[in-house]
């Protein structure tokens, strides 16, 4: 049992070795460039060995996304943490999000490419279920927030359950995220802030599901002071 156990984390060991080598060699060429050869030849290990840790290059690239998680967390922690209502609280976690974007440029972009279909669908099933277990913390938090909000009476159901209600914060979240980083594409429609509109968003679907208290989506004073507040209290990091 001993042996067996100080081998799984030698193996532990050389995995991590090998991603933190990958993501060097993104941080230096680019994520498309990545070849398993040149993160082999990096890590001085046969390609088959590369192979017995990652079953294709977007395997790797999933087990690359699954670390930004323990980075994201840090920040909705703090956003969970706040002392304010639920809203408040679900439009700082927005914010952390944000925050983590320009914090981890690299870790956000593969974050957005391990999403794809081509690299989902690509990668072991072992290594989604990693990933979809590696995101449950931030989940749970989310649907705290949720469950506490309806707990209180600021929050109807709306019909949907407490899994359910975040989905619109998600995939705005993500969308935002995605269309950002196709340089150039949101200026040729005038968008350039895209994540002050995007927060204004965020309290239309707010108020739309009547989550108290309603905010008025085109109060600039406001989004101002709230993003102060965020600065100072939550993350004492600056906000973009």
């Amino acid at each position: 049992m001993g042996t067996q156990s100080r081998k799984q984390r030698e193996l532990a060991a050389r995995e991590d070795h090998l991603l933190e080598l990958a993501f060097g060699l993104i941080r230096e060429q680019g994520l498309v460039a990545l070849q398993m050869s040149q993160v082999a030849q990096a890590g001085e290990v046969a390609i088959g060995t590369l192979y017995s840790h990652f079953s294709s290059k977007e395997d790797l690239l999933l087990a690359l996304s699954m670390r930004s998680a323990a980075l994201r967390l840090r920040n909705i922690e703090r956003a969970v943490r706040w002392e304010e209502p639920p809203r408040l609280r679900m439009l700082a976690m927005a914010m952390a999000d944000w925050l983590f974007l320009d914090e981890n440029p690299h870790y956000a972009q593969i974050d957005q490419y391990a999403l794809t279909e081509v690299v989902w669908e690509r990668s072991s099933e072992a290594r989604r279920d990693q990933f979809v277990r590696s995101r449950e913390p931030i989940g749970q938090l989310i649907f705290g927030v949720v469950r506490e909000a309806r707990a209180r009476g600021e929050l109807p159901t709306q019909g949907f359950s407490v899994e359910e209600t975040p989905f619109g914060f998600w995939t705005m979240l993500v969308g935002t995220h995605q269309l950002t980083h196709a340089k150039g594409l949101l200026e040729h429609f005038a968008i350039t802030e895209p994540y002050q509109l995007m927060v204004r968003h965020l309290n239309v679907w707010l108020n739309g599901l009547q989550w108290q208290p309603l905010m008025a989506p085109d109060d600039a004073a406001q989004m101002d002071r709230l993003c102060s507040r965020l600065k100072t209290e939550v993350f004492a990091l600056g906000c973009p």
